[in-house]
């Protein structure tokens, strides 16, 4: 009788865990995207180019995706109670700084210290979470995560679209620091509480099997052909990170400026509009895990999703004399793809491997692959757009589409001819 208090109490623990990264993970994109949601705002108000507002982003991709390589190399060295809080409170500080709307070019090492400040987050709350839940729970917690980048990006969206509304954009990064530094104090307190249960180790090939992942990566350790295996495995979903954010954040940061510029609708509408993106890719997560139960693959499963992202891509092209409804819908039918992609790199790679690789470090890498994407987004597709117009930044996002699935295509022959 005991013990059975006992797995209820520390049941109970875990899921309030998982409650509380992802109260944090969420709010860390209220800290994050605030600057995104408001472009057309900034651009206004300072009077500057799309390359321009669009390289204070770049800076915060780059600080973010270098951060969460080195931090999750670093993150098995890291208090994880004093870290999280540490990266949390400071950037609530930063974003108070911009709420005041210091001179512009002050904005992008804001912005880049800020980058960094967050990249502390993912790898260590992966961390935490493999670390303190049961392989059922673990799965849970997958989904579970991986919702919070949509939602996150809808709330923020959604305050930018009501701010902007008002004229009052910057009111978005006032709500981020108060945010983030509510959810860090939350954090600190809270923390001793929640991961004062037992902790789990490696799971043998059975429970590995049984919370979905694929088989051929995550058998014996020791066997030399199935190391070849992960290893090869993680290499593409490390290309296929970088494409992944490249479009999901490049639909993200330029979708309010493509509705306001090709089809004239005005700031606040575009950017509540482009609600429709994270609002839809809320599902991204559970179209993932059916799609990956089912091909028993990470590799295939994401090949398949970006093909289905670039069989739509054409329509926004040819498709634009018609409004800009067909459009929008198509931009969120790829948003929920990409987030799919992403819940599989991300999420459900790094915590289903954990008998395997340190979950911190995997999901610190394979995330700082994804915000080299998202650095080269926002610059690049910004410039792009500059020079060549909107059309042009379509065909850019269809051509790395294709590209993920010929490298699909190569590791299925590979596969197939029993090399991996």
């Amino acid at each position: 009788m005991k013990e059975q208090n006992a797995d209820k109490r520390d049941n109970a623990k875990q899921i309030l865990l998982i409650i509380v990264c992802w109260l944090v993970y969420t709010a860390s994109y209220l800290g994050k995207y605030c600057y995104s949601c408001n472009l057309n705002g900034i651009m206004g108000y300072y009077g500057v180019s799309h390359a321009d507002a669009g390289l204070v982003s770049t800076m915060f991709f780059f600080a973010y995706g270098a951060g969460q390589i080195i931090n999750g190399i670093l993150c098995r060295k890291y208090n994880a109670r004093f870290i999280v809080t540490f990266s949390l409170v400071v950037s609530a500080g930063i974003n108070l700084a911009v709420f005041f709307l210091p001179p512009f070019f002050t904005l992008k090492y804001l912005w880049l210290l800020n980058g960094f400040a967050l990249s502390f987050l993912w790898s260590v709350i992966s961390a935490v979470l493999s670390k303190y839940l049961s392989d059922k729970n673990l799965k849970k917690a997958v989904v579970f995560m991986s919702s919070s980048t949509p939602i996150g990006t809808f709330i923020a969206y959604m305050l930018g679209a009501l701010y902007s509304g008002f004229n009052y954009f910057n009111l978005s990064f006032m709500t981020g620091a108060v945010a983030l530094f509510a959810l860090g104090v939350a954090w600190f307190a809270f923390y001793g509480k929640l991961t004062s249960g037992r902790t789990y180790g490696e799971s043998d090939e059975a429970t590995a099997k049984e919370v979905g992942a694929d088989e051929t990566v995550l058998t014996d350790k020791k066997n030399t052909r199935e190391r070849k295996n992960a290893m090869a495995t993680l290499v593409f979903l490390g290309v296929f990170a970088v494409v992944n954010n490249l479009v999901k954040d490049g639909l993200s940061t330029w979708m309010p400026s493509v509705l306001k510029e090709n089809y004239g609708l005005g700031d606040s509408l575009s950017i509540a509009l482009t609600l429709a993106l994270p609002f839809l890719s809320v599902f991204g997560a559970f179209v993932a895990t059916w799609l990956e139960g089912r091909v028993k693959n990470f590799v295939f499963a994401s090949a398949i999703l970006f093909a289905a992202s670039a069989s739509l891509i054409p329509i926004i092209i040819w498709g634009k004399a018609s409004g800009f409804i067909l459009p929008l819908c198509v931009f969120a039918l790829i948003a929920l793809f990409m987030t799919a992609v992403n819940s599989i790199v991300t999420a459900m790679a790094p915590m289903y491997m954990r008998n395997y690789f340190f979950s911190g470090t995997l999901a610190g890498i394979l995330n700082g692959c994804c915000y080299l994407g998202s650095t080269i987004s926002s610059y690049g597709l910004g410039k792009a757009a500059d020079e060549f117009g909107w059309d042009a930044v379509f065909i850019i996002v269809f051509v790395c589409c294709l590209a993920a699935l010929f490298l699909g295509g190569v590791y299925y022959t590979i596969k197939k001819s029993k090399r991996l």
